[in-house]
């Protein structure tokens, strides 16, 4: 059973980023989630903001690039970087955020054509094909950060490290969002597009 929220134990602020208003009932934490899924839905929400933060430093840089071309007649040196290293780690932080909830592209036809047993065959199959692809970019990754770490971008100057770690940093919570979305038993197949 949810409480109620007094309005002067918590800012208007609080309440608006976590969708709420005085008054409003908020049930206490859901003892009946497994806590593999608790823990995939606090990183899910972790990623979800910082791909929102790379996502606004992407569009403001490459309006600002084009403003600075197109009006000012001298866009900035560094705008062009600072939008591909975003873009890099918006990718690699998006692999895993959409993993749990099926946003990546799938075609389905073979797996929904089988009977269960042979279905959960082929999804362990898929689970490990993606392991073994985050283990291999995991690997990847921290060569080339580390290869690259001497290496300073031209407009920016900072280690080439930052945005190859991206690679990396990206698998490995590629992975980890697998393992504990398959702990708690979240994962099933992926669902057809509903268009």
């Amino acid at each position: 059973m949810g409480r109620e929220v007094p309005p002067d134990d918590l800012s208007a602020e609080v309440l608006a980023l976590a969708g709420l208003e005085p008054g409003d009932s908020v049930a206490a934490e859901d003892t009946s989630v497994h806590p593999a899924a608790r823990w995939a839905r606090r990183i899910e929400r972790w990623l979800d903001h910082a791909i929102a933060v790379l996502l606004a430093i992407c569009a403001i840089t490459i309006v600002w690039q084009v403003f600075g071309r197109y009006v000012l007649g001298r866009s900035p040196a560094w705008g062009e970087e600072v939008a591909r290293m975003s873009m890099a780690w918006l990718t690699m932080l998006g692999t895993a955020s959409c993993l749990r909830e099926g946003g990546h592209i799938a075609v389905t036809t073979l797996v929904d054509a089988l009977p269960p047993g042979p279905k959960a065959v082929a999804l362990w199959l898929r689970d490990l094909a993606i392991l073994a692809t985050a283990g291999v970019l995991a690997w990847a990754g921290v060569g080339f950060a580390l290869l690259n770490h001497d290496q300073e971008s031209p407009a920016l100057e900072i280690p080439m490290s930052i945005p190859y770690a991206s690679l990396a940093i990206g698998a490995v919570l590629l992975a980890l969002m697998l393992v504990l979305a398959r702990a708690s038993g979240e994962v099933g197949h992926a669902k057809a597009a509903d268009w």
